[in-house]
């Protein structure tokens, strides 16, 4: 998704190039867990507002464990 909407800047008056630092920042925030998707989550299921909060913070704890490492290698930011 972040791909597209990068891709979507080529077609307006300030287009994104590749390798500067705010491409770089689009790319990294797309791969962040959003809070939203727990709640649509816990509201489709009907789950309770402790398993909804359990959820959040278990998916967020695999993000910065599993995910936040990986992108942070392969887009060598510091």
């Amino acid at each position: 998704m972040g791909l597209g909407l990068l891709a979507l800047t080529a077609l307006t008056p300030w287009p994104l190039r590749w390798g500067t630092l705010p491409v770089n920042v689009c790319l990294i925030e797309s791969f962040v867990p959003m809070a939203v998707t727990v709640v649509a989550i816990a509201n489709m299921f009907h789950l309770k507002p402790r398993e909804a909060s359990l959820l959040f913070v278990a998916n967020t704890l695999m993000y910065l464990v599993l995910v936040l490492p990986f992108v942070m290698w392969a887009f060598r930011v510091s």
